[in-house]
């Protein structure tokens, strides 16, 4: 039986997102090649994103096993000062300075192009072993049943990933350049197909 849950610990989910996102370009441009360097700056952005009142944290997992987690932040003004350098020291301490400018780079392109009152979806990411039992439409729904009112918005580098994403009910906004990468804002209302993703999610 999968289970959805919120309490699942911080390192966990960046250990999840790191392996989920080895490949993908934007994240081999903020930080390489290498894993541990992925794993520590996930680590430090879920904190600052725990920092914003209202961010969620999801997990799919199967006993003691976690098998996605998605990330949602809500339209509300960025961390405070304080936080962000925080940050930046924690990034830059763990995982290179190139990987907190590559970082605020990406985001000062990408955030101008977000519509006014739209949660962002920043990270969503299934492990290796899990794939193809549909956990990304999963965790969607669940945040749909969460936050039924609120629009979503992400970007991805990953061209490969657009299509998947229009399958879910995004629509390209935008697409830019970034050091040859192409990355797309996408957005989505809530509409996608109801159904009670808290009780009965069984494995496939």
């Amino acid at each position: 039986m999968f289970e959805i849950r919120e309490d699942v610990s911080r390192d966990e989910c960046a250990n999840v997102l790191a392996r989920a996102f080895a490949n993908e370009p934007g994240m081999r441009w903020v930080c390489g090649a290498n894993l541990d360097v992925s794993r520590r700056w996930f680590t430090a952005t879920l904190a600052l994103n725990d920092s914003r009142p209202g961010a969620r944290r999801y997990a799919v997992t199967r006993g003691d096993e976690v098998l996605a987690v998605a990330i949602v932040s809500p339209a509300v003004p960025p961390p405070r000062l304080f936080q962000q350098l925080r940050w930046m020291a924690a990034v830059g301490g763990a995982c290179g300075w190139q990987c907190v400018r590559r970082t605020l780079r990406y985001l000062e392109l990408t955030e101008p192009l977000k519509p006014a009152g739209m949660w962002t979806l920043d990270f969503i990411g299934v492990a290796e072993g899990a794939r193809g039992q549909g956990l990304t439409r999963v965790l969607l729904r669940r945040i749909e049943a969460d936050l039924p009112e609120h629009p979503l918005f992400l970007t991805t580098a990953d061209p490969r990933n657009v299509p998947m994403y229009k399958h879910l009910g995004f629509t390209v906004e935008k697409a830019l350049e970034l050091d040859g990468m192409s990355v797309s804002a996408m957005s989505r209302d809530s509409s996608l197909d109801r159904e009670n993703v808290n009780a009965k999610i069984v494995a496939a």
